[in-house]
């Protein structure tokens, strides 16, 4: 009886905390007012010059907007095109309550990749969780709070990972699959990978080098959603804007050797985005000294994130493109693998010095979660009271 009480209390502490998270979530995009990116996608982006200066108020302009963007830009037409759906209207707050729906579903999805059920989780997985979103995510504002920003990276990395587990499902799942629902694994692949060329690219290589590498889980519906997100992944990274914006960047006048020695450089400047990486490769490194049995079943429980996280990174060199926010799916990518050790080992949660930590990084995201708010909240006011 007292452990039945004990699991019913703890399941009852998780969903208070995660609708905690969601309600202090929203208040943070409530306080959050349009971003320079934001202001610009309420204005149709066209060739003709005139146009430029014209509000975006219906589906036509969106597709002539969404077309030049491709064109011009880079191929982020579904993110990019959904952002600018929101700001047709002036009232955020729709956007508000579904960016607080996609945080949500990001916490579910994190939480199923990484291995645990509801009757598994407890309260040091989940803050251990929540703090590692806090703290080690880089540029936060940018990929959860500015709207724009949140349908690139936020939005984008759910459907990604949703990808993922429906990936991983289909290698478990015993039954065949009809053929019928072929093309509707096409189609959800097709855009889960037409997001972000960053996040997504990176994912792509690791499903095609999974499937070579077990050829035997090779099936006909996991071709059609695989090839949908490999196909929806080129039309992202082969869009015209994209090749333009490289060519702008001086790609094709600087010397390979120094274009590379530049790249390599800027990428270890960029080391503090990737402190969720560096911890997870101290913790593989950690364990392959204390057991390496463990760790072949880490590497193999985690294949497509591990397979992910190399080729994301070589893509980011490449493209030479070191903003926190590029770093988002390695982060999160970062995360997952970390959290599915801490299920695998859950009695190192039980030491006394793992409580104390965890209860530190929990009031510290607090008092600066406090101190967020108020900055955004003041900042609002003076934008509310300048209008």
């Amino acid at each position: 009886m007292d452990r039945i009480k004990k699991t019913l209390f703890n399941r009852l502490v998780i969903i208070l905390l995660f609708v905690g998270s969601l309600l202090s979530f929203y208040l943070l995009n409530h306080y959050t007012d349009l971003a320079i990116d934001d202001f610009g996608f309420k204005f149709i982006k066209s060739f003709d010059l005139e146009r430029t200066y014209c509000r975006v108020t219906n589906l036509s302009e969106l597709i002539e907007s969404q077309t030049t963007h491709y064109l011009g830009m880079n191929g982020r037409v579904l993110a990019n095109g959904l952002a600018q759906l929101f700001l047709i209207t002036e009232n955020k707050t729709w956007f508000n309550i579904a960016n607080t729906i996609m945080f949500g579903l990001l916490q579910v999805l994190i939480l199923l990749l990484s291995g645990f059920r509801l009757k598994e989780l407890t309260v040091m997985h989940y803050l251990v969780m929540i703090t590692s979103l806090w703290f080690l995510v880089p540029g936060p504002n940018q990929t959860f709070l500015w709207l724009d920003g949140s349908f690139n990276y936020l939005w984008v990395a759910v459907l990604v990972l949703a990808f993922i587990y429906l990936f991983s499902r289909m290698g478990s799942y015993e039954g065949k699959l009809s053929w019928h629902y072929y093309p509707v694994l096409f189609l959800a692949g097709f855009l889960a990978g037409a997001g972000h060329e960053v996040i997504s690219i990176g994912v792509a290589g690791a499903c095609c080098l999974y499937l070579i590498l077990n050829k035997q889980k090779i099936t006909g519906s996991a071709i059609a959603l695989v090839s949908g997100f490999c196909l929806g992944t080129a039309f992202v990274i082969l869009a015209p804007g994209n090749m333009a914006r490289m060519e702008s960047e001086g790609v094709r006048e600087a010397t390979f050797l120094l274009m590379l020695a530049q790249r390599i450089w800027a990428f270890f400047l960029s080391a503090r985005s990737m402190i969720a990486l560096i911890l997870l490769i101290g913790i593989l490194i950690f364990i392959y000294l204390r057991n390496k049995v463990t760790l072949s079943g880490i590497l193999k429980g985690n294949a497509i994130l591990l397979y992910a996280i190399p080729i994301s990174l070589l893509f980011i060199i490449f493209a030479g493109s070191f903003q926190e926010r590029v770093f988002f799916g390695v982060a999160l990518f970062s995360i997952i693998v970390i959290l599915s050790i801490l299920k695998m080992h859950s009695q190192f949660l039980d030491h006394k010095i793992v409580w104390i930590l965890t209860g530190f990084l929990a009031t510290a995201m607090l008092v600066e979660y406090t101190n967020v708010a108020k900055v955004l909240r003041e900042n609002k006011e003076v934008f509310d009271n300048d209008e």
